[in-house]
């Protein structure tokens, strides 16, 4: 049985190994210094506690396989910064699941749009993103709403950013 809720601190540590093991797959799409300038497969506990994170986890017989981190951008447009699956839980309907949970509660929020960024080379993630609807950006669409003024600085020229308005 799947449920998807809040993760509980007990279960943070593997939360973290999850992130990690699934994070590993950028290594075959980035340098070794780009890997380690972004800090691929880097992530700690305190990642799941910085208060300016949501977090929603998916479950698997109450086992964590699955976590989103997410915030608002502005009142109207959530960034999900990370999704991971665990390696051995993906292509089984999880990361959707864990997506349609966020967009529910975004819709619930008054959120209009949702927006995420990953490498272009990331093909299974670009994949992923283009079955559930969401469209890669172009400069114009950061001219108006409700993308207008989400961005501090220009995009990373190898990632792309998706969003979906919902």
């Amino acid at each position: 049985m799947h449920q998807i809720h809040q993760p509980k601190i007990k279960d943070f540590e593997k939360i973290v190994s999850l992130m990690n093991e699934a994070d590993k797959k950028f290594l075959e799409v980035l340098t070794p210094e780009n890997a380690k300038e972004i800090g691929v497969s880097d992530f700690n506990i305190s990642d799941l506690t910085d208060n300016n994170h949501l977090l929603l986890a998916i479950y698997e017989d109450n086992e964590p396989v699955g976590i989103a981190l997410y915030h608002f951008k502005t009142p109207k447009v959530i960034w999900i910064n990370s999704l991971y699956i665990h390696p051995k839980k993906q292509r089984q309907g999880f990361g959707k699941k864990l997506m349609l949970a966020i967009e529910k509660e975004a819709k619930i929020k008054g959120v209009t749009a949702i927006v995420l960024e990953t490498e272009k080379n990331a093909n299974w993630a670009v994949n992923f993103y283009n079955k559930l609807d969401y469209i890669i950006l172009t400069k114009e669409d950061f001219q108006k709403e409700p993308f207008l003024n989400i961005l501090s600085k220009d995009p990373v020229q190898n990632r792309f950013i998706f969003a979906k308005k919902i």
